[in-house]
């Protein structure tokens, strides 16, 4: 590979016709499209079932806080 052929090729990021964020976007925009894009939904809903099955199992098991507390030291 020579030096003549990577001057050549160029780098694109992102899809030049996605329209979702374009160069000239205001920050509104771009922060409209950080939050609605798919990466950020799926951690949220990841963190959000992680939550409910922490109260849920703090509610099926009453000890659950004392067994948490006792583990501290080990983690």
């Amino acid at each position: 590979m020579s030096p003549t052929s990577l001057q050549s090729e160029r780098l694109f990021l992102s899809d030049p016709t996605d329209a979702r964020l374009h160069r000239d976007a205001i920050r509104s925009d771009r922060f409209v499209a950080a939050i609605t894009g798919p990466e950020l939904i799926g951690i949220a809903i990841f963190c959000a079932l992680g939550l409910l099955l922490t109260a849920v199992i703090n509610l099926i098991v009453p000890n659950f806080g004392e067994i948490v507390v006792s583990l501290q030291p080990f983690l």
